[in-house]
């Protein structure tokens, strides 16, 4: 990953621990398929990142072990 690219990722992600509420990653899994994640059970939380993908399909699984992710294919 480029310097800019990883600028980009850290700045997406400071943006969407805000909406979320708490410390959110992203990992790009393709062009258009990323998984937003963050420790622990938080639905609401996960909502909100849901909330802000449009026009694409999105699916949220919670774990306690694992966390929450909120995959957008």
């Amino acid at each position: 990953m480029t310097h800019a690219a990883t600028l980009a990722k850290q700045t997406l992600e400071q943006k969407l621990s805000a909406v979320a509420g708490c410390p959110v990653e992203i990992t790009v899994r393709g062009e258009r398929a990323f998984t937003f994640y963050f420790d622990g059970i938080d639905s609401p939380a996960a909502q909100r990142l849901a909330d802000t993908v449009t026009g694409e399909r999105v699916e949220i699984t919670e774990d306690l072990e694992l966390g929450t992710c909120v995959y957008v294919n």
